[in-house]
């Protein structure tokens, strides 16, 4: 006797809702992105094949998609010039000093606070 084949099912994709300057910030990175790419005569298909990602990937994240990996954006960038958080590159490892200093005073984690007790008769 053989099993039944387990049921199909459709699995629903899930649409994260993006506040609009979470959105803007991506399409902003995105153009910015297609512009440096453009000023330095390289094809979509260029910039994937040096960061090693598809053409269709590559025009993703110049269209400012939000499901493109945080890394493969930062990585185009770096790749065509486009600046991250620091006009100077060289200035970002010591932003990142500074903020690990200021994460070594602040708490380890952030605890939800206990409900308060009432307990006026």
């Amino acid at each position: 006797m053989s099993e039944a084949p387990a049921p199909h099912r459709a699995t629903a994709r899930r649409t994260r809702a993006y506040s609009r300057p979470t959105r803007e910030a991506a399409l902003l990175l995105g153009e910015m992105i297609r512009a440096a790419r453009i000023e330095r005569a390289m094809s979509v298909k260029d910039l994937g094949e040096r960061i090693g990602v598809s053409r269709d990937l590559m025009q993703r994240i110049e269209q400012g998609d939000l499901r493109v990996g945080l890394g493969v954006a930062f990585e185009a960038a770096a790749v065509v010039g486009v600046p991250l958080f620091a006009a100077d590159p060289s200035r970002l490892a010591s932003e990142r000093a500074h903020l690990k200093d200021k994460l070594s005073l602040l708490p380890k984690a952030v605890h939800k606070r206990a409900s308060e007790v009432k307990d006026a008769f």
